[in-house]
Formats: C-alpha cells, structure tokens, sequence
C-alpha cells in the first residue's frame, strides 16, 4: 500500500467489509466505544439545534462505512454521507439497507469541491477525516460554508502524537511477535507484528484545529479528549469481563470523554470539537 491519504488505498481498506454497523449492540471494546460515540453525537446535536428531530438535516464528510449517521437516521434525522471512496459509499449503501433505512443519501463527492448546496445542512461532521489533510483550512472553510447560520460542525480528530493508544499498540505489536515466534512463523514476522497507518497527513495540536476552525466564522462550543480505553490484546474471557464492566460504568467514561479534561487533552489518542456557525 503506496503511504498516503489516496483513493486507492481507502478503496483496499474497504473491499472486503460486507457490513460494519452492529445495530446498536455491545459485543466488543470497538462496539462500546462506537456506540458511545453515537450517544455523544446525539447528544450534542440535540443540544445545540432547535428543532425536531425529523427536520435536522446532517452531513457525514468521508464517511466511510457512514456507521454514525446510520445511527442518526435511525432516531428520525435526514442524513447525507459523502466519501470519495467508490468503496467506501458501497459500505455506506450496505449498512443503510441492512437497518431497512430510507431517509438518507449517499453522495461520491469531494470536499474541497463540493457540488452540494451551500448553507444547506444543520450538522456537518467527521470521524477520523481531519488529520488526513496537511493544510486544515480549505475542509474546514469548505465545511463551514455547508452549514446553515446556526448549525454546527462536530468532528473526532484521530491524533498522530504519542498518546496512551500507542502503548497498546506496543504491547500487542510484542505478543503478535512472540506468538509468531512461537508457532515457528518467521517469515516477515516483523513486518506482520506492526499495523502501520499510513494515512496520516499532519501531526497538528489541537489549538491549530481550534484557531481554524474559529476563522472559518464558527464558535467553539467544546473541545476535549476523547478514548480512556487503550485497547490492550486481552484473554477473551477477559475482553469480555471488561466490556461488561464498562456497560455498567459507562458514568466513568462519560466523565472522562465530555468533561473536557486538559489530561485528557494529553494522553487521549483523539479530539472531539464542536463549533457553531455564527
């Protein structure tokens, strides 16, 4: 895979996904986090826009599988994905369609040069999109001029910096080589012990995205960390005992994720950022 943010690797990545959304249920650390992060959407959509639910207008940009704003369209919102990934908006389709869903549409569409209407949605919002350009300003002022008076951005910004998520990745990147040493399985086993992402584009604080996204005419309405969990290779039976712990804690997560925390800022491996446009 050639490193970089291009269609053809987002495309590899995924091919061979069938369906990604879970239908709301808690199986895994991944799915107690995503659905997590459903709730903190909603939550701060209907906290910052006015009106029924049925008339909110939201836009997922790089939306990939579109896991969030099928979960918005399931509590009655009109929600449209884009993605320049063929790929990436067939899983969209995919996901829509195994919930039974009508109201949303699906649009290949590039941001920077967007053929949707300005001013036409309440909410634009991404997951993992904007530390993939090296230059914030032009999705951010693309973004901005999307919304309508009032409406909100809403982005989770996946972090390259050292943070508590890389000291899982270093721990299960040692028993991935270990058991391939183990089992004999020495070819490339340094290589296939390390997950690397090659998609990054920049390595910006989060003062940056703020600075940005506020010159852009919005006004910061939250700004935090995101994720306590370091998701660490576990025992099943263990995986399992943690997920239902966390089921039955969620309060401490909350905490953690929507307190806006400055340690949170510094350790969390993401960003959560609200804006409002003026």
């Amino acid at each position: 895979m050639k490193k970089g943010n291009i269609v053809t690797n987002w495309n590899s990545d995924y091919v061979s996904l069938q369906t990604t959304y879970e239908a709301d249920t808690i199986k895994s650390r991944d799915s107690f986090y995503q659905n997590l992060g459903y709730e903190y959407v909603f939550e701060d959509i209907i906290k910052n826009i006015k009106k029924p639910i049925h008339e909110i207008k939201t836009l997922e940009v790089g939306c990939g599988g579109a896991r969030v704003s099928v979960f918005l369209a399931k509590k009655g919102m009109k929600v449209t994905c884009t993605d320049f990934s063929p790929e990436a908006l067939r899983l969209a389709e995919a996901n829509f369609k195994k919930e039974n869903l009508s109201n949303y549409t699906v649009v290949q569409d590039d941001l920077l040069s967007s053929k949707l209407p300005a001013e036409s949605f309440d909410v634009v919002m991404s997951f993992g999109l904007l530390e993939h350009f090296s230059d914030l300003d032009p999705p951010f002022k693309a973004m901005t001029h999307l919304l309508k008076p009032g409406g909100i951005h809403i982005h989770d910004i996946i972090t390259k910096r050292f943070t508590i998520a890389n000291v899982a990745k270093i721990w299960n990147t040692l028993l991935r080589f270990f058991k391939r040493l183990l089992l004999l399985r020495w070819k490339n086993i340094f290589s296939e012990s390390y997950h690397y992402f090659p998609h990054y584009e920049n390595s910006y604080p989060l003062s940056d995205y703020v600075k940005v996204l506020e010159k852009t005419g919005a006004k910061i309405v939250y700004q935090g960390g995101m994720v306590i969990w370091p998701f660490f290779a576990l025992p099943k039976p263990m995986q399992r005992w943690l997920v239902q712990w966390a089921n039955n804690h969620k309060s401490f997560f909350y905490w953690c994720d929507r307190k806006g925390h400055k340690w949170m800022e510094i350790i969390a491996p993401s960003w959560w950022l609200v804006g409002q446009k003026l």
